[in-house]
């Protein structure tokens, strides 16, 4: 609530990839997050085609959910759009 009262169209979460994650990753997924489609990150930088990244809790994928907003339709409630991907500070 706390993001839609600042103006906020959408929300993010991280998640690690090792299988402690996995019902993590099943949750944000039941909950309507969607990935964020920019790729694996290594302590929040994008890891790069070849490299060789650490596997623990730095690597992460990151999911956004979009806010409902009042006139929404509401098959629209959850899609997220190019323009909130990019606008979306990333927390941990």
């Amino acid at each position: 609530m706390e993001a839609k009262n600042k103006g906020k169209n959408s929300i993010g979460i991280g998640v690690g990839l090792y299988p402690d994650y996995n019902n993590a990753q099943r949750l944000y997924s039941k909950l309507g997050y969607l990935l964020d489609g920019n790729g694996v990150h290594y302590n929040y930088n994008p890891v790069m085609y070849g490299e060789t990244p650490k596997f623990d809790d730095n690597l992460n994928l990151f999911f956004i959910k979009r806010i409902a907003i009042q006139g929404d339709a509401p098959e629209l409630a959850n899609i997220a759009t190019p323009s909130s991907q990019q606008s979306i500070p990333m927390a941990r």
